[in-house]
């Protein structure tokens, strides 16, 4: 999982930085891009508080309050991810093909958890299944409306977000993925795991230039 989770964190790092930002770079003026890169990165600090927020009064209440709480919080963070997938669908199919195989083996264990805190709480077999489906059609929906709504709209409009897109994903790169993917090691000593970090960066930012 450890290696898995900083395989994803190099490929999203190199699709920022050379997919995302460049052609904003140019099409921008640099302010726009920074306020932007500021505002898609401040966005994600918000949300995590909000989902941090929502774990801790889950601690403190009632066991199906607190699920409820984790599954909006799944929700909510499967939604924003669908969402920049499909503002880099907008921008080129290929981004966002390569966004979404990233994102999703960064949230492979945020499923996990929340399928598994259902199961202890004894939720049927077949409600487990549509909560997955609910998953799913929550990501579905997240693209479409990324996708969707974007597609029309101007090259201003399009390249501010997408840089936006890139300060989200890289702070949560930063805060969330590579953390936890250390601390995935913390009990098991040293370890060349991490070599995936610069193998997924590197690996992807050079497929990404030469197919150019």
């Amino acid at each position: 999982m450890s290696g898995a989770l900083q395989l994803a964190a190099g490929v999203l790092v190199a699709i920022v930085f050379v997919d995302l930002l460049p052609p904003a770079v140019r099409g921008l003026v640099l302010g726009r891009v920074v306020l932007a890169f500021f505002v898609g990165s401040a966005l994600f600090v918000v949300f995590d508080y909000a989902s941090a927020w929502h774990t801790a009064r889950r601690g403190k209440g009632e066991s199906s309050t607190g699920s409820a709480g984790l599954f909006v919080g799944v929700v909510g963070d499967f939604l924003i991810d669908a969402v920049v997938i499909g503002i880099g669908a907008a921008l080129d199919l290929g981004t966002g093909l390569l966004l979404a195989t990233g994102m999703a083996i960064a949230q492979a264990p945020l499923a996990f958890v929340a399928i598994a805190t259902a199961k202890a709480q004894g939720m049927p077999t077949n409600r487990r299944r549509l909560l997955i489906a609910a998953f799913f059609a929550i990501i579905l929906v997240g693209v479409l409306v990324g996708y969707l709504v974007l597609n029309n709209q101007s090259e201003t409009v399009i390249l501010t977000l997408t840089a936006a897109s890139g300060g989200f994903l890289i702070t949560a790169v930063a805060e969330i993925m590579v953390p936890d993917a250390i601390r995935f090691l913390e009990r098991k000593g040293p370890s060349l795991t991490p070599i995936w970090f610069p193998i997924g960066l590197t690996g992807m930012a050079l497929f990404k230039l030469t197919s150019k």
